[in-house]
């Protein structure tokens, strides 16, 4: 709005060509903000303050620490920004500093240069280490900051806004204090907020699904490395505080206290029902949908029009019968068969059923991947087209669980829920044994994963999708199974662009259903 005033007295003032000279300054400002996050409020004019050093670069605070910093200044602070960018050359600057200091302290004796190799061995440390990726920031506020080692200066021109950022920090900093990562503390609600564990610096280790991005998540892991129980974790905790779960669940495996099992064979959706979206728009993914099972889709594509418009869709059973009746092709006609051979006396209901601490049983198909993969990817794609007919929600309202999600992480439904679900309180999380299972586009736009250790095979294949460091490889290469490790879980947590070293320690009841499992 700023912009197109300036650019409306331009025009005004000095005519057609005045107002061309504005039009390339303002590509050139748009240009240079194209990365900035105004994290709360949004009144540009009144951020009058901007950051002209830190000192968070040289703590290494716990994140409880973090957090009570962060709630005193989100409540002292209406309105801030920032704005980030890459800042790879800081990598090889900390280094020759960290040298510089000491060879100063070695070579010449020099007691001042001793603080100077503290403080940036610190540094190196968390880069090294943890594993932080340098940025460069830039912060502007309505009022000086408050904070201790976050050092504020006024501007009267309020060109910091426009500035490219210049303040170094690490990946850390960003995430946890509001003015880089404001979800954490302006939350109104902490019932999304998971407690998994501890790090390898024997800090607790919490999960913030509300303060997500995104409401996508994965677990990626070994068959036997603790997939399931790591995710049964997260289901407690997040069921315990009212938070709907849906499980897709391949082998039966939660069977947990408060999450009913619903057997596929007995109870099942109508894949044809709209859902949320139009007659059109679902014969569209229908018929993607069967093409997974090997069925052209112009075999199908005018059938499932007609029962559309004849309003058949809406009866599951006499719109499968009507297909058949009308196939005249051998492939089709058995898969449709081989459909209601496990369907044919499933009770059908609502999707919006199934949304209430539900575990889908997928066993009776477990060894048919091609129909297991069909109805799993017809149900996630009903609960994204029915989680977008509901309200707006900034808060997690339910969590959808796929596991063994390898045979749908491909599909076009993962794009669309990516693009949304959470808006409307939803989150999904996936489980699979392969990094490699996720397309590369999604994997960068995925906010939240816990990656489980394993075998030196699997964990080097991770480290070249997620460019691990050598110190995450040895981490999770050292891994055992849980019931060899005190039924924990080695793992690396990314919650971008934090990644941390973690022991995910098992919910007791989760303990006490291995023991009775394993039969000890």
């Amino acid at each position: 709005a700023f912009l197109a005033l300036i650019d409306f007295a331009g025009f005004i003032l000095m005519g057609i060509y005045g107002l061309a000279s504005l039009l390339v300054l303002d590509v050139l400002a748009i240009m240079a903000r194209h990365n900035y996050s105004v994290i709360k409020g949004g009144e540009l004019g009144r951020l009058s303050h901007k950051l002209t050093a830190s000192g968070l670069l040289f703590t290494k605070p716990s994140e409880e620490d973090l957090r009570s910093i962060a709630e005193a200044f989100v409540s002292s602070n209406n309105n801030f920004m920032l704005s980030i960018s890459g800042n790879p050359q800081f990598r090889g600057e900390v280094s020759r500093t960290v040298v510089s200091s000491h060879r100063r302290l070695i070579d010449f004796e020099d007691p001042k240069a001793v603080p100077k190799a503290s403080q940036w061995a610190v540094v190196l440390e968390r880069i090294n280490e943890r594993g932080e990726e340098p940025v460069k920031a830039m912060v502007a506020l309505d009022k000086p900051s408050n904070i201790p080692l976050l050092f504020t200066a006024r501007s009267t021109t309020q060109m910091h806004i426009w500035a490219f950022p210049s303040i170094d920090e690490l990946g850390y900093d960003l995430a946890v204090i509001p003015i880089f990562h404001g979800g954490r503390v302006l939350s109104e609600s902490l019932r999304a907020r998971v407690y998994l564990g501890r790090d390898r610096e024997n800090n607790e280790l919490w999960i913030d699904l509300d303060s997500m991005p995104s409401g996508f998540g994965l677990v990626v892991g070994m068959t036997g490395m603790g997939k399931t129980k790591t995710m049964k974790r997260i289901l407690l905790e997040l069921m315990g505080r009212g938070i709907n779960v849906l499980v897709l669940d391949p082998h039966g495996e939660y069977l947990l206290p408060g999450i009913e099992p619903i057997d596929i064979t007995k109870r099942f959706i109508n894949i044809f029902e709209l859902d949320g979206v139009t007659d059109m728009e679902r014969v569209h993914r229908l018929s993607k949908a069967f093409e997974d099972l090997g069925i052209p889709r112009d075999l199908i594509l005018t059938d499932l029009k007609t029962i559309y418009q004849n309003g058949l869709y809406k009866d599951f059973f006499k719109s499968m019968e009507w297909l058949r009746a009308r196939s005249d092709n051998e492939l089709l006609s058995l898969t449709l068969d081989r459909l209601m051979s496990y369907l044919g006396n499933a009770e059908i209901v609502p999707i919006s059923e199934l949304l209430n601490n539900k575990a889908l049983l997928f066993s009776p198909v477990r060894s048919i991947p091609d129909l297991r993969g069909f109805l799993m990817s017809v149900v996630v794609d009903h609960i994204y087209s029915f989680t977008m007919t509901q309200s707006i929600s900034e808060f997690l309202q339910r969590l959808v669980v796929v596991d063994e999600a390898y045979d749908i992480l491909k599909t076009q439904t993962i794009e669309y829920i990516v693009r949304g679900a959470r808006k409307f309180g939803t989150a999904i999380i996936f489980i699979t044994q392969l990094i490699r299972d996720v397309n590369e586009e999604i994997l960068k736009n995925m906010p939240f994963m816990i990656i489980l250790g394993g075998n030196a095979a699997y964990v080097e294949d991770v480290a070249s999708v997620l460019n691990l460091t050598d110190e995450d490889v040895r981490w999770l290469s050292t891994a055992l199974p849980p019931h060899m490790a005190g039924l924990t879980a080695k793992a690396l947590v990314i919650t971008e662009p934090i990644r941390r070293q973690a022991i995910i320690e098992l919910e007791p009841v989760i303990k006490g259903l291995t023991q009775r499992e394993n039969g000890y």
